[in-house]
């Protein structure tokens, strides 16, 4: 067998990978690498293993990055505030509603001592990412 034909990767094939989209960039590079170690690298060499991944995961990952730096609001608020002082702002929980299993949080975001802006959400990274949005609006960043 030759082990650098590309047909070695043939049950590697990327339309037989399942994925299930997680939570930004991480999760996406944590599946990658959990399919990855199962492959036949070893059989077919790097460069092969390489182009496969890179065929199969390319869209997801491209994705995955853009997302994770176009929609962190949190971020680009902190960046942004920081540049022009010295202090962070500060992210506060300020209610907590619903059963355990459906809860919805609101978050505010505090500089200085003056409330920013506040969002809400299903979770407490999305509340605060809609806070971070708000405010970014608000002092029109």
């Amino acid at each position: 067998m030759d082990k650098n034909h590309a047909s070695n990767l043939s049950p590697y094939r990327p339309e037989l990978i399942s994925f299930q989209p997680l939570n930004g960039a991480d999760s996406c590079f944590c599946q990658l690498y959990k399919q990855f170690k199962n492959a036949p690298y070893k059989e077919a060499g790097y460069d092969k293993a390489r182009e496969f991944i890179l065929s199969a995961w390319k869209n997801h990952i491209e994705r995955a990055i853009t997302e994770s730096i176009a929609h962190n609001y949190k971020a680009l608020l902190i960046e942004k505030i920081q540049a022009k002082h010295s202090k962070a702002p500060v992210f506060e929980t300020v209610n907590t509603s619903g059963d355990a299993h459906e809860r919805s949080f609101e978050i505010a975001v505090f500089f200085d001592g003056e409330e920013l802006s506040r969002g809400s959400g299903k979770s407490k990274k999305e509340a605060g990412q809609n806070a971070a949005k708000a405010a970014l609006d608000r002092l029109s960043f």
